[in-house]
């Protein structure tokens, strides 16, 4: 738990010092036209301040006479003088206040960076002791390493915390870059155990209950990278929130949370509104970490057939290829006849992830009557499928075509598909005319 004494700015936070400032304003008006004195003074030599007969002189009284001195100079010049005075006295008092704020939302930043250091210097490597170990620490022992029993932290240093943990989650990538899972060294239940000893579990509650979405939208980007679990019923309000933004991400994150149905979301039918390339990868990425746990693999088929989105269709069955069994692939088959193009291209697409090898046939009898293009994305996928039975295929697709394109294509596939096309790509770079044999230099060297 942590000591509340500072509360996440919520939308109420906001009107409330929208008015404050508007009441503020008005006030700053008020004193600024009492230190404007009179214009009909005639100048300032004969200019007396009001009521300085009767009382003693105050600081007030010379800013006042400064103004009197500003606007008497400009006193029998024309109107757009006057406003050209107005327009520079504004400019300037806005720089001034720009230059306030600017010096406030520095000083800030460099006071969260100080204590970032800090945070480093006391913690980065008994966190890495933690965060690394294989083996799962209870709260006790996580304290003892830490060699700290202060479990109470301030709201607002949580972020340098996570930005600590993010650097070292980092860190443990690019250390196991070459490894299959880059993720072997990093005990996400050690990194769950130090969030519920530290607060930050109620970090996190706060924030997606009280916060505004952009807060809340870091927090759950922080809650998927780190992998952090947050009970459901947390983020459960936020799955039909009005920022689509927002709602996406919680949608995502919340596919992790729910064991039992974990894309029961996904039967929503505003899940998906303004589908996006960075949404697919997202949600290739949150399938991939629920199969890496054991989870099932969501119902693409059923997600298919219900939306009506092409778009969306288009990307669910290209990601289809990637988890689902060989009866679903056969039934997503039909799409191969599809009069739409992008279908067509989406369903290529899906087999080489699947490398479904029961689809060639139907991919070589497409292949006449498709463009350039989609011929280079078929022959890839005949590739992915490597099934040893297209050898002879690639090089009457070679001679056949006049396309240098696809000619550069079919040799990259001849190069590496089995013996027979290696033995075919050499004859033919042998007999290789001038003008064909730079293609052979493309494929080798580049």
């Amino acid at each position: 738990m942590y000591k509340q004494k500072k509360k996440v700015r919520s939308v109420k936070w906001w009107v409330r010092t929208v008015v404050l400032s508007v009441i503020g304003l008005i006030l700053l008006a008020t004193l600024l036209r009492r230190l404007i004195p009179d214009p009909n003074a005639e100048d300032a030599a004969g200019y007396i301040m009001p009521g300085t007969l009767t009382r003693d002189y105050r600081g007030f009284d010379a800013i006042r006479f400064n103004f009197f001195v500003l606007r008497s100079n400009y006193s029998g010049q024309p109107p757009l003088v006057h406003v050209a005075y107005n327009y520079i006295l504004f400019c300037v008092t806005c720089t001034l206040l720009f230059i306030l704020a600017l010096t406030i939302v520095v000083g800030v930043r460099k006071r969260g960076a100080r204590y970032l250091n800090e945070l480093k210097k006391q913690y980065a490597a008994k966190l890495k002791e933690v965060l690394l170990n294989e083996e799962i620490l209870s709260s006790g022992r996580i304290y003892d390493i830490l060699q700290t029993n202060e479990c109470h932290l301030q709201l607002d240093v949580y972020p340098s915390w996570l930005k600590l943990l993010q650097e070292i989650h980092d860190e443990d990538i690019n250390n196991n870059k070459h490894k299959e899972y880059i993720h072997t060294e990093f005990n996400h239940k050690n990194l769950q155990n130090l969030a519920q000893s530290i607060g930050l579990l109620d970090y996190f509650e706060e924030v997606l209950l009280n916060a505004v979405p952009g807060k809340q939208y870091v927090a759950i980007e922080y809650l998927r990278l780190l992998k952090i679990k947050v009970h459901s019923s947390t983020v459960s309000r936020l799955l039909t929130h009005e920022n689509n933004r927002l709602r996406k991400v919680a949608r995502h994150y919340y596919m992790t949370l729910d064991s039992e149905d974990p894309y029961s979301v996904l039967k929503n039918n505003n899940f998906y509104s303004h589908f996006s390339d960075w949404d697919a990868i997202s949600l290739h990425n949150t399938v991939k970490s629920n199969v890496g746990e054991g989870k099932n693999i969501p119902p693409f088929r059923d997600s298919i057939e219900c939306t009506t989105d092409e778009y969306l269709k288009q990307r669910l069955i290209e990601e289809a290829g990637y988890w689902v069994d060989e009866e679903n692939m056969a039934y997503l088959m039909h799409y191969l006849h599809d009069n739409r193009p992008e279908f067509r291209s989406a369903m290529y697409r899906s087999i080489a992830h699947s490398r479904y090898k029961a689809a060639e046939p139907v991919l070589l009898k497409n292949y006449e009557n498709e463009p350039v293009d989609r011929k280079i994305l078929i022959v890839n996928t005949l590739v992915a499928c490597d099934s040893g039975l297209q050898a002879d295929f690639f090089l009457k697709a070679y001679s056949e075509t006049t396309s240098h394109k696809l000619k550069r294509e079919l040799l990259r596939a001849m190069k590496n598909y089995n013996r027979r096309s290696i033995a075919n790509f050499e004859k033919l770079r042998r007999e290789a005319q001038p003008d064909e044999a730079l293609l052979f230099e493309h494929v080798l060297y580049h």
